[in-house]
């Protein structure tokens, strides 16, 4: 693959990245973290990551769970 910029460097270089945290074990308190059960979702951001969220807390919201877009 070509890359003509920075940006298309950092996009080029992800798919790599992903396979190497694929392998990566997590630390007990990681685990613990992503593994249990919580009682809301919160979904937040700024600008557009802000109106990125918003399929997501709708399709959650939809499926009856707790969740907000702050």
């Amino acid at each position: 693959m070509h890359v003509t910029s920075p940006f298309e460097f950092d996009i080029s270089t992800q798919p790599n990245a992903l396979r190497a945290l694929a392998e990566v074990s997590l630390p007990d308190d990681v685990v613990n973290l992503v593994t249990r059960d919580y009682s809301r979702i919160v979904i937040t951001g700024m600008g557009t990551s802000h109106y990125a969220g918003y399929l997501l807390w709708k399709t959650l919201a939809d499926r009856g769970e707790t969740a907000w877009w702050i």
